[in-house]
């Protein structure tokens, strides 16, 4: 099976079946191990979900009659088309002619005349179809009508800029273990393999490179010298400001990155416990611990029933990433438009304060919780820091005099792009008698 057949199949999976695209595309390369281009196959799925509605509505121009239900796949192999036309450099007979062939791979070999007719016609009719006319926020802005409304009621101002930059593709940002090396140590590895990347200005373990590179390419990967990771993401263990000998717990762990983060930057707490209710997701988090030789107690549990795995001993510092929405890392994971739902922000409030609200009780007095979610909404945000602040008199929000993000009433929002990073907030509590 080709390149795009294997790309429609998988954006069939996470359009018509609800699958996340982490999980759709290794199913679908998995059964092709000998294809020539899996990197393609990437490529046409996220691209390809970052313009959906922009590419629909080129096609629905095209088509004189819309195709039965169950011929989604190939609606999605007329849009790989489209796509691979419009923003990739792939000479045009390449694209008919594995295009057409891809349609006989789904068992559509009715359909290659279709296929070939309809990205002739957009050959020959693209300037028409890209002439100024009446166009939707959706197609305008490649999102869906429900997060367009809820991003324009959080930032009247910033909606506009935020939906351009969740459709960017992100930069790759990498996280140094300083316990091996320093920063300025690996950027000259880097510039030896002339791989070019700078410095964040935020975060003092961060280095984002110029141009994407598979991690085999990386200099000490496997020795465990880096990590990818986004700086934003990075924050979360600067402000937790453990102490030496600390008891840390990070819950909502999986996958591990700020887990292996915080046992990077304290190298003398004296234990950090993972925890993660997800037991897959939380093998991902050993996996990444034994790369890079650290050590953490993993525990599967419910954030939500810490009596269930709680051993009783109260934590010096908490961090709660909290599950959210994700639409501050929409560029990152453009899947997120079309499997989150409105509903959604009704329900991810009241259970982040739930969260909350069930690990106060395993702090120490003076002791900090960090809470953080890749969330742009303040639904998610400071509405449920402000919420938790007037049920529990020995909460106390910490001021954040930070040079990045945007003060909130209650914690600090970074949007989309700020200094290439992802959308992410952060708010300080810090427990007082």
């Amino acid at each position: 099976m080709n390149s795009r057949a294997l790309a429609a199949k998988t954006l069939t999976a996470v359009l018509y079946q609800s699958t996340s695209l982490s999980q759709a595309l290794p199913q679908q390369l998995a059964t092709q191990p000998s294809l020539r281009d899996p990197q393609l196959v990437q490529a046409i799925c996220y691209g390809v979900l970052r313009h959906y509605y922009q590419l629909e509505a080129i096609l629905k121009q095209l088509m004189s009659k819309p195709l039965k239900n169950k011929d989604a796949d190939l609606e999605l192999l007329l849009i790989v088309g489209i796509y691979q036309l419009l923003f990739l450099s792939v000479p045009q007979h390449v694209v008919l002619n594995e295009t057409v062939n891809a349609a006989k791979q789904l068992g559509k070999s009715w359909a290659t005349g279709l296929v070939n007719g309809i990205l002739r016609q957009y050959l020959r009719d693209q300037l028409n179809l890209s002439s100024p006319r009446s166009i939707s926020l959706e197609e305008e802005y490649n999102h869906p009508q429900w997060i367009i409304k809820a991003i324009q009621n959080a930032w009247p101002t910033q909606w506009q800029t935020i939906l351009v930059a969740n459709q960017v593709h992100p930069p790759m940002a990498l996280r140094v273990n300083k316990q091996r090396i320093s920063r300025a140590e690996y950027q000259t590895l880097l510039q030896e393999k002339a791989i070019e990347s700078s410095v964040s200005p935020i975060v003092d373990s961060a280095i984002t490179l110029t141009s994407p590179i598979p991690v085999e390419q990386l200099p000490f990967f496997k020795e465990g010298y880096i990590s990818v990771q986004d700086s934003a993401s990075q924050i979360a263990a600067t402000l937790l400001d453990c102490p030496i000998d600390a008891y840390v717990l990070d819950a909502c762990a999986a996958p591990g990155g700020k887990t292996c983060h915080i046992l990077e930057r304290y190298p003398t707490i004296k234990e950090l416990v993972a925890v993660d209710i997800d037991a897959e997701r939380l093998s991902k988090v050993k996996e990444n611990l034994g790369r890079l030789k650290l050590k953490a107690t993993l525990k599967t549990g419910d954030a939500c029933q810490p009596n269930k795995w709680w051993n009783g001993q109260l934590f010096d510092r908490i961090l709660c990433d909290a599950p959210c929405s994700a639409t501050g890392v929409i560029r990152r994971h453009p899947d997120i438009k079309y499997l989150r739902e409105e509903t959604d922000l009704q329900s991810l409030p009241t259970q982040q304060l739930a969260i909350l609200t069930a690990l106060w009780p395993l702090l120490k007095t003076d002791g900090k919780l960090i809470y953080s979610t890749c969330s742009i909404l303040p639904q998610e945000n400071s509405y449920v820091i402000e919420r938790f602040l007037q049920q529990e008199p020995t909460a106390q929000i910490e001021s954040l005099n930070t040079e990045w993000g945007i003060s909130q009433p209650f914690g600090c929002q970074i949007l989309p792009g700020e200094n290439g990073m992802d959308g992410f907030y952060y708010a300080v509590l810090r427990k007082i008698a």
